[in-house]
């Protein structure tokens, strides 16, 4: 990640690393290599509990590394509206290819389908936008 840093230093660098190396599995993780990445995206396949700790420190990288984290909540515990709060309160993110499948069953952005009462428009965009407008006011550091 340093010599790739090194090669692009105008970034932006996206890491999708669900299984930490060098191990391939969950539970270990290199923050100094998620220090040299812009984004991270973890939790693909990973059995996730809102408590664990994983969210927190690996996929949302909240206070370990650089990266903005992002997390593919497959396999949560928890509905996906409170996936996207849980991201945003550890500073994470929501991963853009998550997005609501279209009505024919097709990848779509909110709203293309013209259907713009879901998870993004009711949870994601507001809590967003509410911590876009702290930050920018001083209220809120991260």
């Amino acid at each position: 990640m340093r010599r790739t840093r090194e090669a692009f230093p105008d970034g932006p660098l996206y890491l999708h690393s669900s299984k930490g190396a060098p191990t391939g599995g969950y539970d270990l993780w290199c923050p100094f290599v998620d220090a040299y990445a812009d984004i991270t995206l973890r939790g693909e396949g990973r059995e996730t509990t809102t408590g664990d700790g994983y969210v927190r420190y690996v996929a949302a990288g909240y206070r370990v590394s650089n990266a903005i984290g992002m997390m593919k909540g497959d396999r949560w515990d928890v509905p996906y509206e409170e996936q996207l709060r849980i991201m945003l309160g550890h500073n994470g993110r929501e991963r853009l290819m998550v997005y609501p499948f279209g009505r024919d069953g097709r990848p779509a952005f909110p709203g293309e389908d013209g259907a713009l009462d879901n998870s993004w428009t009711q949870v994601y965009w507001p809590r967003l936008q509410q911590m876009r407008e702290r930050w920018e006011a001083g209220e809120l550091r991260f």
